[in-house]
């Protein structure tokens, strides 16, 4: 699913309706929860920041939109359309480099 998903994204056939799917996700695999194997190892899915036209987000501010039940508006919003290779920097460039 995931290599699937990805290939859509770069494609351009991934529906723009669900882009939050990548936000949902990169909040998923990050190290940011204490009490999680992982936490604090920096072993996260989402990048740093990134650019939604003008206004930057981090990683932080997705993480807060999925923990308080932001709904697929609000995640939709914090990543570029159209849904093409660029919307790929909500996640951290070295796991794009490894999906590719």
């Amino acid at each position: 699913l995931l290599t699937t998903g990805y290939t859509a994204m770069v494609d351009g056939s991934f529906p723009l309706s669900r882009r939050h799917y990548k936000i949902q996700l990169g909040q998923s695999y990050s190290s940011t929860y204490s009490g999680m194997e992982n936490y604090g190892a920096g072993q996260d899915l989402l990048a740093d920041s990134w650019f939604v036209g003008s206004t930057q987000y981090t990683k932080y501010d997705a993480i807060n939109a999925v923990t308080n039940l932001g709904g697929s508006n609000r995640l939709n919003k914090l990543v570029p359309s159209p849904i093409n290779i660029d919307s790929l920097d909500v996640w951290n460039p070295a796991a794009v480099k490894f999906f590719k």
